[in-house]
């Protein structure tokens, strides 16, 4: 879930659900049975030539209502494990809240930035690493190599 300003909100905020799986283009076939499994979404081609990045592809699903009709059934039907599997309850506790529109209270909007930092705890370690991963995607001839 991302948070954005914009004063043209009730709360000043807006709020934007995301599911993505990023993979290698060469991957393809995997998201692509991901696609049809699930029902929705769909394939982005993330290949930045001009930054030197690796070819990958992004699958997403962008709607809420398509979160809860087809996302969240598969996943609480076959859950994740691990630390996703935390990930995954709290991004769906935090789309629910989104779609029964409680991000419009200020308690509502405060319980979900506290969730959101959460999911976002669980997923970096160290800012060093977060550099690293990214640093990895790049192509030898890349920017910054």
């Amino acid at each position: 879930m991302s948070i954005g300003k914009n004063r043209e909100y009730r709360q000043g905020v807006q709020l934007h659900p995301e599911f993505a799986i990023e993979l290698r283009a060469d991957d393809r076939e995997i998201l692509e049975r991901v696609l049809i499994t699930i029902g929705c979404g769909k394939i982005y081609d993330c290949s930045y030539d001009r930054y030197g990045w690796y070819p990958h592809l992004k699958y997403k699903i962008t709607g809420a209502k398509d979160m809860e009709e087809y996302l969240f059934p598969f996943l609480d039907r076959y859950p994740l494990q691990g630390k996703k599997a935390k990930v995954y309850k709290l991004f769906r506790t935090i789309v629910r809240m989104y779609r029964r529109k409680e991000h419009l209270t200020n308690s509502g909007l405060t319980k979900i930035v506290k969730l959101r930092n959460i999911i976002r705890s669980l997923g970096k370690k160290h800012r060093s690493m977060e550099t690293a991963r990214v640093r990895e995607n790049r192509s030898p001839s890349g920017v910054g190599r």
